[in-house]
């Protein structure tokens, strides 16, 4: 924080307006589907910014209804014994839809959760929630709450009748007791320890374990009697019962396994069997019709299926999702699954540009050109966003990440294992390259920011920070251990800003290459994920730093350039801060499925 001499430079800043966050625009996409519900022919679907409503028009197509935003992350949904729809809003708790309108429900209420919410399951007996740190909640219809610290990692959960099972990974799998004087657990099967999703039908439990298979106990008995179990060739994540005789395997996603899910067939017979594959990863399915169902894809999209034919999806809706920005003052440029771009008007609203064909790895302002790199690990060059590359130059090794130096011209392109080389802006020639030495210790580069020939690259492994001199011949500098693993990192006159995601925000001294040093740290929770610098107004020579912080949303702060941070202030938004930028007279948040917009007041951008 702010030392007393420093205080002395935030007074005479003053004479300058302090900046602020003006009321924010937010520029929704097409949702990033996490898990569904379905009522009649309404689908209801929470997609991290809130829950967007389709119809299942004709069985044969998927048409948007409405959005309603919610002040967390939507991760999961269930419905209530009331008929409401509940939301696992994350860091925000529950939220409560009304949908006596189905086309347009409207956030009823919102219940905050000490621990958060990620995962829910509703029925007859209540509401339970996993939140994080191995908090179990549940709420009965009479409004009583009670609360378990579970001593392992609960994952899943399952109503059967007036039980409540979980799997607890590392505990194993649960049965909780719902008595008058609160919950309790009544049994517990440690045997299962690596007990990772659940389902249930009639008084059948299937129960998934990190072992890749799928258990099946009849829970009519007390205690549960084994009755088979099916091998699944990777981890079963989440299971979805659909109708009576079908449930989705939602698997996760490993090297050298098969792609896609599993549709397992429940009948004849206790123990289920492979039906079909669907030939795309999932992440939630509900059943939407004889033999319809509505799943979200994890690319993102949103897919509807026949479950006797899931091979080709009968209407599709892609997703988006945000993960980075990239500017040249009038243009924001979205990447994630896709590209997304729009142009910021004379009025400071942005009109969105189109999505191009190609997908591009990473990309931003080289010069006057902008540059990308695509899937074949290519540097190329375009006239804008959404133009076609007018040249294109292999980049060496796996390149992934860009970072331009327009003071030297220089484009600097980084690989996971550390390698770098640069290629000059105006032809995108090779002019130098730094091979890391192969190690035992594992490296990898996270991020890459370079101002004025030096570089700075953070080690999402080993927690690192390392500094590299990029002016003629390139070589590596000194290193400093950061707090905690780093996810984003900017460069300002010789400081780099570090977001760690588990901690806070860190600020390192550069000026003496051999000797880095702490300069200030700001614990923060949520922790962040990105940062991003710009000039404030006035001569006081401040600037401000915009700081995204997951599903905390975003926080701006004055900054003197040296340790001084001052909080001006912060802001939820409806989805997850992922990234932040400055442009046009407003601080920009890549927002998981949306861009949001807040505009500055009282400061230069």
């Amino acid at each position: 924080m702010a030392s007393a001499w420093a205080s002395v430079v935030w007074l005479v800043a003053l004479a300058a307006p302090l900046p602020d966050l003006g009321p924010p625009r937010t520029y929704f996409l097409d949702g990033q589907p996490r898990a569904v519900a379905v009522l009649g022919s309404r689908a209801y679907v929470a997609d991290v910014d809130g829950v967007s409503v389709y119809e299942v028009a004709d069985g044969r197509a998927l048409r948007p209804l409405a959005h309603v935003p919610t002040p967390g992350g939507a991760r999961d949904l269930a419905w209530d014994w009331t008929g409401r729809l509940c939301v696992a809003d994350g860091r925000a708790g529950l939220a409560f839809l009304d949908v006596a309108h189905p086309d347009h429900p409207r956030l009823a209420e919102q219940h905050p959760l000490p621990s958060g919410a990620r995962r829910i399951r509703g029925s007859a007996r209540g509401l339970a929630v996993i939140g994080e740190d191995g908090a179990l909640t549940i709420e009965q219809p009479d409004h009583r709450i009670s609360t378990l610290q579970l001593p392992g990692d609960p994952r899943d959960l399952a109503w059967v009748g007036e039980h409540l099972y979980v799997a607890d990974t590392g505990d194993g799998l649960l049965r909780i007791d719902l008595e008058r004087d609160g919950a309790r657990i009544g049994w517990r099967d440690r045997s299962r320890r690596w007990s990772l999703s659940l389902a249930a039908l009639g008084t059948r439990l299937f129960v998934g374990s990190i072992e890749k298979r799928i258990s099946v106990l009849d829970v009519s008995r007390q205690p549960p009697a084994f009755l088979g179990e099916t091998a699944t060739e990777t981890r079963p994540v989440r299971l979805d019962v659909l109708g009576e005789d079908r449930m989705l395997v939602s698997t996760l996603n490993e090297p050298g396994t098969p792609p896609g899910a599993l549709l397992l067939e429940l009948s004849p017979g206790p123990v289920p069997r492979l039906a079909a594959r669907v030939p795309f990863h999932t992440l939630s399915a509900a059943t939407a019709g004889d033999r319809l169902a509505l799943v979200a894809d994890a690319s993102p999209a949103l897919e509807l299926i026949d479950v006797d034919h899931p091979s080709q999806p009968i209407a599709s809706l892609p997703g988006a999702q945000l993960a980075r920005l990239a500017t040249d003052g009038a243009t924001i440029v979205g990447l994630g699954d896709g590209v997304r771009a729009w142009r910021i008007g004379g009025d400071g609203t942005a009109r969105p540009l189109g999505v191009p064909s190609r997908r591009w790895s990473d990309m931003a302002l080289c010069g006057e050109r902008w540059c990308a790199l695509d899937a074949a690990h290519r540097l190329c060059e375009l006239a804008s966003p959404l133009d076609p590359p007018s040249s294109c130059v292999p980049a060496g090794g796996n390149a992934s990440m860009l970072a331009p130096d327009a003071e030297t011209g220089t484009v600097w392109l980084a690989s996971e294992p550390g390698d770098l080389e640069a290629h000059a802006m105006r032809g995108l020639g090779h002019t130098a390259g730094l091979v890391r030495p192969r190690t035992v210790a594992r490296q990898s580069t996270s991020r890459l920011a370079v101002e004025r020939g030096r570089g700075a690259v953070i080690d999402g492994v080993t927690g690192m920070l390392r500094l590299l001199d990029l002016t003629t011949a390139p070589r590596a500098r000194g290193t400093f251990l950061l707090q905690a693993r780093p996810a984003g990192v900017a460069l300002s006159h010789g400081v780099a800003l570090v977001a760690e995601p588990s901690a806070g925000l860190q600020l390192v001294d550069l000026s003496d290459p051999e000797r880095l040093k702490e300069l200030a740290w700001q614990p923060l929770e949520p922790g962040p994920e990105a940062v991003a610098v710009a000039p404030a107004a006035g001569d006081s020579g401040a600037r401000l730093v915009a700081v995204a912080q997951g599903e905390g949303g975003v926080s701006l702060w004055e900054w003197d350039g040296r340790a001084a941070l001052r909080l001006l202030r912060q802001a939820d938004t409806s989805g997850y801060a992922g990234d932040v930028a400055f442009a046009g007279g407003s601080l920009w948040v890549a927002d998981g499925a949306s861009l949001v917009q807040f505009p500055l007041s009282g400061a230069s951008r």
